[in-house]
């Protein structure tokens, strides 16, 4: 319990409120300094870590390697670059959620829905 009392403060989430569910919390309260304590984790531990997550911006910025799945399938995994380079056009390099809907037929929205 030390440490999960200490990760929680490390993110200013209330140790009190430990076992209630994530959904009665801000978006901003679910991702404050989650970014952080991220990169720092990796840091200092060398660790890989997965994180699953609706918000392509999110995933870009944090992550080496992105993954697109889809009913549980994995349709794709790999740098955020490379998919952005097979979906580029002679005049535009698409966003990643560009490059989810060209991989998918599907938006984000109609995907989780």
């Amino acid at each position: 319990m030390p440490r999960i009392r200490a990760i929680l403060e490390r993110v200013g989430f209330d140790v009190a409120r430990a076992g209630g569910p994530m959904e009665h919390l801000s978006r901003g309260m679910q991702q404050k300094d989650v970014h952080g304590l991220t990169n720092e984790i990796q840091a200092d531990h060398n660790a890989s870590i997965l994180l699953f997550t609706h918000d392509i911006d999110e995933a870009e910025e944090l992550c080496d390697q992105i993954g697109i799945i889809v009913d549980g399938k994995l349709l794709a995994m790999d740098r955020p670059a490379a998919p952005k380079a097979q979906f580029r056009t002679e005049t535009e390099i698409p966003t990643l959620e560009q490059v989810f809907t060209a991989a998918t037929g599907s938006t984000l929205a109609e995907t989780s829905a």
